[in-house]
């Protein structure tokens, strides 16, 4: 029994060190673990009507139609004619001992949809799953964006984003990768900003420690600071002041899910 715990808090304690994806700009190159297919090959299964474009981007001429992570976190944007994939970020990882391919593809101007997409990592690359995880007017995937939750999951960390002026919002969208599934966790929002008063910035980081059960504990900590602002709308004052939340998601036996707990 010592060992068996040992071995899991080993596992989980390499969740700590986020993966680093790839990237790729040249959708005709292959796809490495699926001998003789290229990326354009293996996204016909999420988009039917794909073709290369004159720079090896992706051009998408069909009706986009994937489920949004969260229904009620979903934003929506009209896709136009002729979509182009600017690139993608993809993570070769295994999930329950399986190789499995997470692809997270950018579109031109982070226009109308977010792709993230779950492959079989070895024979065909069959399509496993897909969402469209697009919650504001932008969005990136990290190079980071995969981290590992333990043998039987994946965490992706979406930054969905926008600015106005004097503020801007920042939302690390949660997802769980399983072997044949993407689910939401749930998703965190930071906000700066700046007016005649006072600024203030929120940054968020997500953390992962190992916890009891299957997948890793999921932190994450915003930190507000606040400062006075004089009169000329610019100049800082005073101390600045700081202030940290911190939220948490364990992982539910009961529910077969994460449980978001707040501190």
């Amino acid at each position: 029994m010592r060992l068996a715990g040992l071995a899991l808090v080993l596992s989980l304690a390499v969740a700590a060190v986020p993966a680093r994806a790839d990237t790729v700009d040249d959708f005709t190159t292959a796809v490495p673990g699926i001998p003789g297919k290229t990326w354009i090959d293996l996204l016909r299964q999420l988009f039917p009507e794909i073709a290369a474009g004159p720079k090896h981007e992706a051009i998408v001429h069909d009706q986009i139609a994937l489920r949004p992570i969260e229904e009620d976190g979903a934003f929506t944007d009209e896709c136009p004619d002729e979509l182009k994939l600017r690139s993608l970020e993809f993570s070769q990882t295994r999930i329950a001992g399986k190789p499995r391919l997470i692809v997270g593809i950018a579109t031109d101007g982070d226009a109308c949809v977010a792709p993230l997409a779950l492959f079989d990592g070895s024979g065909e690359g069959k399509l496993l799953d897909a969402a469209n995880v697009k919650q504001d007017k932008n969005y990136s995937f990290g190079r980071d964006f995969t981290r590992s939750l333990g043998p039987d999951g994946q965490l992706v960390v979406v930054t969905n984003f926008h600015t106005n002026a004097g503020e801007g919002y920042d939302t690390e969208t949660l997802v769980l990768a399983t072997v044949d599934k993407l689910s939401s966790i749930g998703s965190v929002t930071a906000k700066s900003e700046v007016d005649c008063r006072r600024s203030t910035s929120e940054e968020a980081t997500i953390s992962i420690a190992p916890d009891y059960g299957p997948f890793a504990r999921i932190t994450a900590y915003v930190k507000t600071s606040t400062r006075r602002v004089a009169d000329d709308c610019q100049t800082a004052q005073g101390r600045e002041m700081i202030t940290i939340d911190r939220i948490e998601w364990r992982w539910s036996a009961a529910r077969q899910g994460y449980r978001k707990l707040t501190r």
